[in-house]
Formats: C-alpha cells, structure tokens, sequence
C-alpha cells in the first residue's frame, strides 16, 4: 500500500528491474531512500548500497538524528560499508 513499482523492486532486492524502472523514469523518494540507505550502512549491506548509489540516491542523506550512511556505517564498524 502506497509503494512504487521501484520501491517494491528495491525492498525485494531485484537488482535488473530496480535499474529498468530507474532508466524508464523511476524515482525513489527521498524520505524511503533515506531510510533504506541508512539501514544498509548500519547493516553492512553494500549491494544495497550499490543498488541505491545506481539509483542516483544522495549518499549523504542522513537518518531521523541526521546522521548519514557513512556515519552509521563507521559506528557499527561496518568497514566494507
């Protein structure tokens, strides 16, 4: 409910269709981008991270303190992040 086709792709991590939706137009809305970079920073998740950062995502958007990937990243020693 009240997702996006690029939003879905992203969630089930479905890389071609993720870059398919985005060259066709595709827009990841600021506030989930956020979200999901930030989660994938703290997590370590860097093919989520690639996948966002081929979206065109600001890489320094920052979580609900403001604070940004790389420094959720750092905190959580997540040094491939």
């Amino acid at each position: 409910w009240g997702s996006t086709p690029i939003m879905d792709a992203i969630a089930s991590r479905h890389q071609l269709t993720t870059r398919m939706i985005f060259a066709a137009g595709g827009v990841v809305p600021v506030s989930v981008g956020a979200e999901k970079l930030c989660s994938a920073a703290a997590e370590g998740d860097v093919p989520m991270l690639g996948l966002l950062a081929d979206c065109n995502m600001d890489l320094n958007l920052g979580d609900y303190d403001n604070r940004c990937a790389l420094h959720l990243a750092a905190a959580e020693s997540r040094i491939l992040a």
